[in-house]
């Protein structure tokens, strides 16, 4: 009986990965894609399935997630005029009720919103990350960069489970700016990141300080933590002092001027003598090109291989035997 069992769960996984589809998006013209915007692609598709969207300088539009799918795109924060090469452009995405599982991966975008369990926001461009709803569980933001366009740039909502690994934080919003807004009960494991909020990189409201977790291996370029104090800090780098948390092996009072390539246009790459070389947890570099997952810039390396810039005469002269045209490609893991 029990062999029985396993060889129909056997079956039921094998024919489940079969029946998955991957299904193209392209929104320029002409289009090759299977369908030109997402909300058809959505509608069209099937729980487990994998949606490419292909480059473009055309923002394609957002839309409320419902199914288990992966989105998958070209890249971000490409300039078209200098590098010839488009991103992957989409606006706000709402992941709903029945998203659970979802991947957002590889896309220059807006805002997202998560009501869902074990949404994965990879590779990604963004502006704001918000968990909407109480006990979401599993979310992770890694690889990504955001760039605060509100007081907070990600925020995690009571009673919820995060972990934000490998990512680059900038927050210049306001004069109150934050990085990461933890709300009463959350557990977060936050790993690996850069961190620059104008007045705080990780902050709690709650002064009872319940929110936990670890804060490992991370370079606060600028910003101090608000409360957040029942939270370990283990091997993090910061520009000023650690004093009072829990935790140990953090290095404060640091120059950052010493630390990265040139920090001012957002190269967080370490210098050759950096003090966060091998100043991690089991000797890992900090910041985001350390640990298991580093940070992949314009978060290449997931896309469909495309044909990303086309230049041709607008007029061949008669009786020309020769066409000069310029292609540039992306092979979907390198330009």
């Amino acid at each position: 009986m029990k062999q029985t069992t396993m060889i129909l769960i056997m079956m039921t996984v094998l024919t489940t990965n079969l029946c998955a589809a991957i299904i193209t998006v392209d929104i320029n013209y002409p289009s090759i894609g299977d369908y030109k915007t997402l909300q058809e692609a959505h509608d069209a598709a099937s729980s487990g399935d994998t949606i490419y969207v292909y480059p473009s300088l055309t923002r394609y539009d957002g839309i409320h997630v419902s199914k288990k799918l992966t989105f998958i795109g070209a890249g971000y924060l490409y300039d078209f005029s200098v590098d010839g090469v488009m991103p992957s452009r989409v606006s706000n995405m709402y992941f709903d009720s029945g998203s659970d599982g979802s991947v957002l991966k590889g896309f220059e975008g807006e805002k997202i919103y998560v009501s869902a369990d074990d949404i994965n926001i990879s590779n990604n461009y963004c502006t704001w990350i918000y968990t909407t709803t109480t006990n979401v569980n599993g979310l992770v933001i890694m690889q990504n960069k955001i760039i605060g366009s509100y007081n907070y740039a990600i925020y995690i909502a009571p009673q919820n489970h995060a972990l934000i690994v490998n990512n680059i934080i900038i927050n210049k919003y306001s004069s109150s700016a934050y990085c990461i807004s933890l709300s009463n009960e959350t557990s977060i494991y936050i790993a690996h990141n850069v961190l620059y909020g104008l007045k705080y990189s990780i902050f709690s409201s709650e002064s009872g300080n319940k929110v936990y977790g670890v804060v490992i291996n991370n370079i606060i370029h600028q910003g101090s933590i608000y409360n957040c104090r029942t939270i370990e800090y283990h091997n993090n780098m910061s520009y000023t002092s650690f004093s009072g948390f829990l935790g140990s092996g953090n290095i404060g009072n640091i120059d950052m001027t010493t630390v990265f390539v040139d920090p001012n246009p957002h190269n967080y790459k370490l210098k050759p003598d950096s003090p966060a070389l091998a100043a991690g947890v089991n000797g890992e570099d900090l910041g985001v090109y350390g640990g298991n997952a580093p940070y992949v810039d314009h978060g290449v390396g997931t896309g469909l291989p495309a044909i990303v810039l086309l230049k041709t005469p607008t007029i061949i002269p008669y009786g020309s035997a020769t066409m000069d045209v310029s292609i540039k490609a992306t092979s979907g893991n390198t330009e």
